[in-house]
Order: structure tokens, then C-alpha cells, then sequence
């Protein structure tokens, strides 16, 4: 299917350049046809570049799935490598979800003792001196 597509586009430049002979060059015509040809040769030169790349990563692909490729060093290395790589992830991970729920578990907590000292109205810390009145009571 990519091949198709490319010789669309080369087909399409060459029409394009064939058009372009009998085009005034002065005209704004000629610098419109000029400019679709430019941005289909960027199109081609983008596809056929994307088309090397998937070619070289499926060779990478082939050649980490054989067997033989495990057995040598650099496929060892890489198999560890694939590992550590997924337990630093998992690691980094944890501290992200900690770093965010370990201070509202503190906060929690604080709050709630706090609430607690504060029912015996004996003494009012200044943190919660005015946070009762804005509870508001609910039916």
C-alpha cells in the first residue's frame, strides 16, 4: 500500500512538472503549482523516511525475538537492561503516588486529632480557632 502511495505522488510531481512547462512563470499560478510540488516532495521524502525507519525497527524487532540473540552478550545485556528499566519505572511510580497521597494522609490525620482536642473546648490552638464556625451544619 506504501508503495502505491508513493508512486501517486511521483506520478502526481510529474504531472505537476509537465503542467508547469506551459505555465507562465511569472504568474501566481506557476508559484501555486510550484509550492504543491515542494510540499508533495516533503510528503514523499517524510514517507519514504518513515518507511527506512519501520524497516529498521522491525529488524530490531526480528533480531531481539530470536532465540540466538539471547544467548549473546549484548542480548543478555539488553534483557537486564529491559528489566532494571521496568523496576526503576514501578519505583518512580510509588514515590509519584506517595509524594501525593502521604501529605493528604498527614493533613488527614492532623486535622482529625486536631478536631478532637478541639471538642473539649479547654484550650484553642490557633489553627483551629477558626475553622470550626466555617463548618457548616447539615440537616
Amino acid at each position: 500500500m506504501k508503495k502505491t502511495t508513493n508512486e501517486r505522488i511521483e506520478k502526481e510531481i510529474e504531472r505537476l512538472l509537465s503542467d508547469l512547462e506551459v505555465i507562465d512563470p511569472s504568474s501566481d499560478d506557476y508559484k501555486e503549482v510550484t509550492q504543491r510540488i515542494k510540499d508533495l516532495y516533503d510528503t514523499l521524502n517524510k514517507e519514504q523516511s518513515l518507511e527506512i525507519d519501520r524497516d529498521r525497527i522491525q529488524l530490531d524487532k526480528d533480531k531481539l525475538d530470536t532465540e540466538d540473540y539471547h544467548k549473546t552478550e549484548e542480548g543478555r545485556f539488553k534483557l537486564k537492561e529491559l528489566k532494571s528499566s521496568k523496576v526503576l519505572n514501578g519505583i518512580k511510580m510509588g514515590v509519584e503516588v506517595l509524594g501525593v497521597t502521604a501529605p493528604l494522609v498527614f493533613y488527614g490525620i492532623w486535622m482529625n486529632r486536631g478536631l478532637e482536642f478541639e471538642k473539649e473546648g479547654s484550650f484553642t490552638a490557633q489553627t483551629f480557632k477558626g475553622l470550626i464556625g466555617k463548618f457548616k451544619p447539615t440537616k
